[in-house]
């Protein structure tokens, strides 16, 4: 069955962007927790009521559409004040387009119903957030400030430095947003290969 061999990528979303939430309440990092509660929050409300039913679907983003998106979001986050109300409202806006570009379930731009991704490709990228993830936990758990100093620094510790130049910020978030939009567009793209290699042939 297509359904065996296929995953929504928001199965476990709710359960790790609450965790998410939650460590971040730890941390004292209000604004994080309230973004990642608050995703976790539409994700359990569309579970009990499917927002995808009365979605009207979106064509996969275009190079267009990727290098505008890019260049507003990366100008916008260089040239303002860093963890300003506009350097958040430009990261917000690129995640939540990103998240309604591709909700699943909803119709594609021609009635069709929008495909699922290959539960390969699900695993995948989800595998490798992970580790990211584990990673970040382990260097911020073993190289806690208040014990051993900066000794096991985390990967937010050492990326940190670089983006103090508003052109180094600028060229991070430009390319933040291309390399997401272009995952968009690849899994967008390969989905319905993969669906169509399952369908049965049919008898002359």
């Amino acid at each position: 069955m297509g359904s065996d061999r296929t995953a929504r990528p928001w199965r476990f979303g709710p359960v790790i962007l609450l965790l998410a939430a939650g460590f971040h309440l730890y941390r004292r990092q209000l604004v994080e927790a309230a973004v990642f509660g608050a995703a976790g929050a539409v994700l359990i409300v569309d579970d009990l009521h499917p927002i995808r039913a009365h979605r009207v679907g979106w064509a996969r983003p275009t190079a267009t559409m990727s290098v505008a998106g890019a260049g507003v979001v990366g100008a916008a986050m260089g040239l303002s004040p860093r963890y300003s109300g506009l350097d958040i409202v430009a990261v917000a806006s690129a995640g939540i387009t990103v998240m309604a570009l591709t909700w699943p379930g909803g119709a594609g731009p021609t009635g069709q119903p929008a495909r699922t991704l290959p539960r390969r490709t699900v695993a995948a990228w989800s595998s490798a957030a992970v580790v990211t993830c584990l990673v970040e936990l382990s260097a911020y758990g073993l190289g806690d400030a208040r014990h051993r100093g900066n000794s096991l620094p985390t990967l937010s510790d050492l990326i940190d430095p670089a983006l103090g130049h508003w052109f180094w910020r600028v060229l991070a978030g430009g390319v933040w947003v291309a390399t997401g939009v272009t995952l968009v567009r690849w899994s967008l793209t390969q989905a319905p290969a993969a669906e169509e290699s399952r369908r049965p042939e049919l008898p002359p």
